[in-house]
């Protein structure tokens, strides 16, 4: 029953967000333009990788040329660099990861950084 009806505070929160929500969409676009210029740079700075510019959205599949599963190569990343993508299998595109750039543009450079990393690596 806890989705039946909005509790007090959420309703209050949601009114509030609404009231502001041009300057929340501002806000969050500018985010996404940021970061996806970051990671515009990052592929083409990067060797092994390519992906297709996303027009829209807030996540990118990053295709890699390394012998090594998506999903093995996500948990070698999280193990060994702190870095979380997700699989390119679970979407049936292996070779590739997913991943999310709606976020602060540090903590998204300093991942890639890692990544690369752990590409020259393998």
């Amino acid at each position: 029953y806890d989705t039946i009806s909005c509790g007090v505070i959420d309703d209050k929160l949601a009114a509030i967000a609404l009231a502001n929500k041009e300057k929340i969409f501002d806000r969050n676009r500018a985010i996404l333009l940021k970061n996806r210029e970051i990671l515009d740079k990052w592929v083409l700075k990067t060797p092994g990788v390519k992906y297709l510019r996303p027009v829209a959205g807030t996540t990118a599949l990053v295709y890699y040329d390394k012998e090594i599963s998506s999903y093995e190569l996500c948990l070698k990343l999280i193990k060994e660099k702190g870095v979380l993508f997700t699989p390119g299998s679970c979407f049936e595109m292996e070779g590739a990861v997913r991943i999310g750039y709606a976020f602060d543009s540090k903590t998204l450079g300093e991942g890639l950084e890692k990544f690369a990393e752990l590409l020259r690596e393998i």
